[in-house]
């Protein structure tokens, strides 16, 4: 009557589904009421309910009202799962972008939007990740919204020491703030980016840090009459490209005319 496999049987009869009885050898015996209950819990499955919550539903007394309830909020739910895909497709188109269209060493003037961030470290000091720890985990929650990145502080990019020791951090899109709790908000400190001058770039973890590798983002603020006006933020698009330890990267930072 149903089609399903002994495994499916099985699956189901551990979640509730079946009300099934269980003779001394074993066996299972089914009525056609277990049929029944089991073309009802996949059509609750189609309407996306997960296996448990269509066990609940079906063993629940409730009426026509009660029923659209579920599925108001099934609904609302799956609107959700499908803003944080297109979340996470627009990361990928603009991944895409970067590494397909744009060459190494590209620089250009853009506008970006404010960022929030959380930081995991000053320089090469972590100890300030155990501070905020908790706000950190709320950060990596909404995986399909905030980044991993660094922070270069306006002063570091401006000094001539030989190096550069950005912080990690972190980091939510400003219009994304509100998904943060009231505490990690208050933790958090506003990146304001607006028109950024942006870097793309290849470089090993130890080329990174050198500022010679910053070289033609100093030549193109310089070319263009560019002051620097804020810390700027750095995002990873691919890590350890072709297994050498090269990782695919954006800077912006932000600028005025000098």
């Amino acid at each position: 009557m149903t089609g399903l496999s002994p495994s499916s049987i099985r699956f189901y009869d551990k979640h509730g589904l079946f009300e099934c009885n269980r003779s001394d050898n074993g066996y299972r015996s089914f009525s056609p009421e277990d049929a029944f209950r089991s073309n009802a819990f996949r059509t609750l499955f189609k309407y996306g309910f997960s296996v448990d919550e269509a066990a609940s539903i079906i063993n629940e007394k409730q009426g026509c009202e009660e029923f659209a309830e579920s599925l108001r909020a099934r609904k609302a739910q799956m609107q959700h799962e499908i803003d944080e895909l297109q979340v996470r497709i627009n990361h990928v188109d603009r991944a895409l972008h970067h590494l397909e269209e744009e060459r190494d060493g590209l620089c250009a003037e853009v506008e970006e939007c404010n960022f929030y961030v959380i930081r995991a470290s000053h320089g090469i000091d972590f100890g300030i990740a155990n501070d905020n720890r908790a706000a950190i985990a709320e950060y990596y929650e909404l995986l399909g919204l905030s980044f991993c990145s660094r922070i270069i502080t306006k002063s570091d990019l401006e000094s001539d020491t030989p190096t550069l020791d950005p912080s990690y951090v972190l980091a939510i899109k400003e219009k994304d703030v509100g998904l943060l709790s009231k505490e990690t908000r208050a933790a958090s400190e506003l990146i304001e980016l607006g028109h950024c001058a942006y870097f793309r770039r290849e470089a090993t973890r130890e080329e990174s840090a050198q500022r010679a590798s910053y070289a033609p983002l100093y030549d193109y603020l310089e070319k263009n009459e560019l002051a620097i006006k804020g810390d700027a933020i750095l995002f990873p698009l691919f890590l350890n490209l072709d297994g050498k330890g090269r990782d695919a990267e954006v800077i912006y930072v932000p600028v005025e005319k000098a």
